[in-house]
């Protein structure tokens, strides 16, 4: 009786999510695809730490490839019924970020950052937020149903969306921009942006 109390125990328990760092250098730049989330937030020096909420922090599968730090799980995963739904959370710390991707349900959110130039791209369901972001020059791509959203302050913008996507610059404070949206897509963008170009409809 004693032993079957304490396996109902064991198994009614949530397990805690496991952790694990990473040491890559000289990043700027991350994409992200199948699923995985990531928060890169501001600080002098970088770190990285993958969070496995359920399933196992060995998915991570993480490779350098110049400044860009690319996140994915390792294919060898897939083989096994929902291992997609297994919660992955990586959380990034760096000095400067220029280049973001999300690709199919992955999710990148970035806060506070600074700088001459940014791109980001949410791709094939992919969502990016960004929140506080301060560019001289704001570039913003979305298409296949991605989801894009950023406030904070920049001098130039441009913006395309394509294909069912979304862009929510509506709180972002930029003086001209270049915006276009095809396809059913959505761009929302300040009433004191000046349009410089507008890219015409096309079938």
């Amino acid at each position: 009786m004693i032993k079957y109390a304490a396996l109902a125990i064991a198994v009614a328990t949530p397990l805690h999510a496991q952790e694990k760092t990473f040491d890559f250098k000289g990043i700027t730049n991350i994409e992200v695809r199948n699923g995985i989330t990531v928060n890169v937030t501001q600080g002098d020096e970088i770190s990285i730490t993958g969070s496995a909420v359920s399933g196992d922090v060995e998915q991570f599968h993480l490779r350098k490839f110049g400044p860009w730090l690319a996140v994915n799980r390792h294919t060898r995963w897939f083989i096994f019924p929902y291992g997609r739904q297994d919660d992955l959370v990586l959380n990034v710390t760096l000095p400067d970020v220029r280049a973001l991707k999300a690709y199919d349900d992955s999710q990148i959110n970035a806060g506070t950052f600074s700088g001459d130039r940014i791109r980001a791209e949410a791709l094939e369901g992919g969502t990016v937020t960004l929140g506080g972001f301060n560019y001289t020059e704001t570039s913003l791509y979305a298409t296949e149903n991605g989801t894009l959203q950023i406030n904070g302050v920049c001098e130039t913008l441009e913006a395309e969306a394509i294909i069912g996507a979304t862009i929510d610059a509506s709180a972002l404070d930029c003086a001209i921009g270049t915006v276009d949206a095809q396809s059913k897509a959505v761009i929302s963008i300040p009433d004191t942006l000046e349009i410089v170009v507008a890219l015409p409809e096309t079938d």
